[in-house]
């Protein structure tokens, strides 16, 4: 997603089910990345949304200039974590 936050900064964020690790870091970067280029851009912000992160991935993200918020998924949403077939289960 992305969209203008308060200060009228245009701004990214990666939403991750569970677990935030360096892949959702490097996956952030590029996004925000292309965003600065196709918009002409200097500054855009990034901020990645999970239940948890790694310590090695809220290192880079921290060292990236990007920010992490902490948000657990709504309880209705574990229903459907039940029925989901897994890919070993194809």
């Amino acid at each position: 997603y992305f969209g203008f936050d308060k200060e009228k900064v245009l701004t990214v964020v990666e939403c991750k089910r569970y677990n935030a690790d360096l892949g959702a870091v490097t996956q952030l970067r590029r996004y925000v990345e292309k965003i600065k280029d196709a918009k002409g851009l200097k500054t855009v912000r990034g901020v990645l949304v999970a239940p948890r992160i790694s310590p090695n991935a809220l290192k880079m993200l921290e060292d990236w200039g990007f920010s992490f918020r902490k948000v657990d998924p709504p309880k209705y949403l574990e229903r459907y974590d039940r029925g989901q077939k897994k890919l070993d289960g194809f």
